[in-house]
């Protein structure tokens, strides 16, 4: 007798990989939609400072990069649901703020990111970290900021060391309109929905899930002052050895001269 005929319901694990595949397939388009605006804008560019050389090589620098992050996520979509550890390499905060702040910048953001005031990254914060993943994981959580203050306001960036825990911790706030309790209660960390019209609804529930795959956490709130969200995150500290050392410095100087 069938499931059918006898009223059981019994899960069909086909449809369960469909679920899972659908799940990761809006992740990757959710980034790619937001590399393509890079793009976008690099062409635009081009029409007006095609001549300058030092456009030139910042446009090269682009979309070498761009074209490596949608190759990643092309091979994660074929990869299909399946669930790996991060490839985890030694870096820093200031590190993975300022290759975020360049993206940023390069994809029209420049004014923004200007006026970003960024706190407590004078010093190295270690982490050790899936470099790609937590990279796209800052881009996200600086333009959700810089989208909540389109109309007047600013994002600000603070990191600092949390040593009785071994934790490092990186805070972005903004001082846009905030999020209603009711959205910050039931909605903030579910998949497909969002506050924006033209939002996805998984950029955070992207974030949450690879800060929790790395022993960190992540934590929403709206500011003591009635403006703005701030948001969390807390990553285990690592202890550096001199090659990631000299990897991120390199990374740091390129994300310097692209911003």
């Amino acid at each position: 007798m069938s499931a059918a005929q006898s009223g059981g319901v019994h899960c069909d694990p086909g449809n369960r990989d469909l679920e899972a595949f659908g799940r990761v397939a809006s992740l990757v388009v959710h980034d790619l939609r937001n590399l393509n605006n890079i793009l976008s804008l690099t062409v635009r560019n081009f029409q007006d400072h095609l001549e300058d050389p030092a456009f030139r090589q910042e446009a090269m620098q682009t979309l070498d990069t761009t074209s490596r992050h949608m190759k990643h996520l092309i091979e994660k979509l074929f990869a299909g649901p399946t669930r790996t550890s991060p490839q985890r390499q030694t870096t820093t905060l200031d590190a993975l703020v300022h290759h975020a702040l360049a993206m940023l910048a390069r994809a029209g953001r420049q004014a923004e990111v200007r006026a970003t005031t960024v706190r407590g990254l004078a010093r190295p914060l270690w982490c050790e970290v899936d470099v790609d993943e937590m990279q796209r994981v800052v881009f996200n959580l600086l333009l959700n900021g810089y989208e909540a203050v389109e109309g007047g306001g600013k994002v600000s960036i603070a990191a600092h060391a949390v040593p009785e825990l071994s934790q490092v911790c990186l805070v972005i706030e903004d001082t846009g309109p905030g999020i209603s309790a009711a959205y910050l209660e039931n909605c903030l960390f579910c998949a497909f929905r969002s506050t924006k019209p033209w939002g996805g609804g998984v950029g955070l529930y992207h974030a949450k899930a690879i800060i929790e795959a790395h022993g960190g956490a992540i934590r929403v709130v709206n500011r003591e002052d009635g403006t703005g969200a701030r948001v969390t995150v807390t990553l285990p500290a690592a202890i550096p050895n001199w090659k990631s050392a000299a990897s991120t410095r390199s990374s740091r100087a390129e994300a310097h001269v692209s911003a």
